[in-house]
This record gives C-alpha cells, sequence and structure tokens, in this order.
C-alpha cells in the first residue's frame, strides 16, 4: 500500500494536485507506520481531490503543450 500511495503522489505531483498529493503521502505514511486506521477516510479524500484533477486535465490543450515542448 505503501509503494501505491507513493507512486500515485508522484503522478499527481506533475500537476500540483496538492490535495490530492497530501493525501496520499497521509496514505503512505499510515501504511508505512504498519496500520490502516483511518485509511478509508484518506481514499474518499484523495477520489474527491482525483475528479477535481480529472476535470483539470480534461481542460488542458495537450497539443499545445506538446507543440511548446518540443520546442525547446
Amino acid at each position: 500500500m505503501a509503494i501505491k500511495a507513493h507512486g500515485m503522489k508522484g503522478g499527481a505531483s506533475n500537476f500540483c494536485a496538492r490535495r490530492f498529493v497530501a493525501a496520499a503521502l497521509r496514505l503512505e505514511l499510515l501504511a508505512k507506520s504498519g496500520t490502516l486506521a483511518g485509511a478509508p477516510a484518506l481514499l474518499a479524500d484523495m477520489q474527491a481531490s482525483f475528479a477535481e484533477l480529472e476535470e483539470l486535465v480534461q481542460l488542458i490543450n495537450w497539443d499545445e503543450v506538446a507543440a511548446n515542448w518540443t520546442s525547446r
């Protein structure tokens, strides 16, 4: 669980999804502590913030991002 939370945290940090990253970090640390007490609430927070992130990602003009990236 800690490794998966760590990976989700890293991926979301690329999009500056602070709320998701914070919840994933709390989940990662919780799993590393050897308990998952409180994990359902963290997962619910991650799901809600993921929905916000998903909306943002759909608004991004990925063709423009790619064009700007390759022109460097």
